[in-house]
């Protein structure tokens, strides 16, 4: 190579002449910004569009698979789904106010709250059935048309207001002995006029069998037993030391064995060792058949709850 300004010859990779000193230039290759610089303003204008466009797609199909995970159903969705939504669902039923009308019943009675009485004469029996009158009650239950279920002190009772010849009545299903019936129950009015009793085969027949209690106009319960057509036993005070009261809850047990021996129970509730109770044995003529537990009102109106069906071992 030689130099442009003296002519003398100097090295390929020299920077001054030996000769002269002077400043050998060299033409470089334009730089990558420099070929930049040569692209056209249009190519630009098309490549930014390209990248707009492309956001502008994504977005749009974003917003559509949201659209479709909103849709999906709850047995569909994601299991984050799933937990997300259930934990939104507690937090409502946490804060939400408590709904009208849940109050719970009031506890049946307790076969263990029994006098001792009873129970050292049949022993602790086991609930099978317990009717707290909260549904309507189905064809096996046999009531006259005046007695219904009502709403009273948060809860489902049943009333049987009293009719002339005590012709108003709530009737159990039957069932057999070494079973009997554990219910509360109420008496209203001035005066009342119930009778209260388990029954077998059709009234005035021979074959007509009937053991309870009975309230004629007075604060004592007195005996009703029958055996075809001869009541000879009914009208015998009971024994015991309760004396019925109106607007009070009683505890009631009505029942016998398959021996023959059939007891019917009142007592206070508030006071367990406050009762009336009869025993009557009649032995294999009464210990077999179907039975079925009977309420009867002449007078007054009468109340019961927590109506239940219980067993004893055989």
């Amino acid at each position: 190579m030689k130099c442009t300004n003296c002519d003398h010859e100097v090295p390929d990779s020299a920077i001054f002449c030996g000769s002269c000193g002077h400043r050998i230039k060299i033409e470089e290759p334009p730089s990558s910004m420099e070929e930049n610089k040569t692209v056209p303003p249009k190519k630009k204008r098309k490549i930014g569009l390209w990248i707009g466009l492309g956001v502008l797609l994504l977005i749009i199909l974003l917003i559509i698979l949201g659209a479709i995970r909103m849709k999906t159903p709850p047995d569909l969705a994601p299991p984050e789904s799933i937990a997300s939504t259930s934990v939104e669902s507690t937090l409502f039923i946490e804060t939400s106010p408590t709904p009208k009308n849940t109050v719970e019943p009031t506890a049946y009675i307790d076969p263990l709250l029994l006098p001792s009485t009873f129970t050292q004469y049949t022993g602790i029996p086991k609930l099978e059935i317990v009717q707290h009158f909260d549904i309507p009650l189905g064809q096996e239950w046999n009531f006259s048309d005046n007695a219904s279920i009502i709403y009273q002190g948060a809860e489902n009772i049943f009333e049987i207001p009293g009719i002339t010849g005590l012709r108003s009545y709530f009737c159990s299903p039957e069932f057999t002995l070494n079973h009997g019936i554990l219910t509360k129950f109420k008496m209203t009015g001035d005066s009342q006029e119930m009778e209260f009793f388990l029954f077998q085969n059709e009234w005035e027949t021979p074959e007509y069998k009937r053991f309870g209690g009975a309230v004629y106009q007075t604060d004592q319960m007195e005996t009703s037993i029958w055996e075809g057509t001869d009541n000879s036993l009914s009208n015998q005070v009971m024994m015991g030391n309760l004396l019925l009261a109106p607007d009070k809850w009683y505890g009631l047990y009505l029942g016998g064995n398959d021996l023959g021996v059939f007891t019917f129970l009142v007592w206070d509730l508030e006071d367990p060792n406050t009762f009336v109770i009869q025993l009557f044995e009649k032995g294999e003529t009464w210990s077999t058949g179907l039975w079925i537990s009977c309420f009867q009102v002449g007078e007054g109106t009468l109340y019961l709850d927590d109506y239940s069906i219980v067993k004893f071992d055989d």
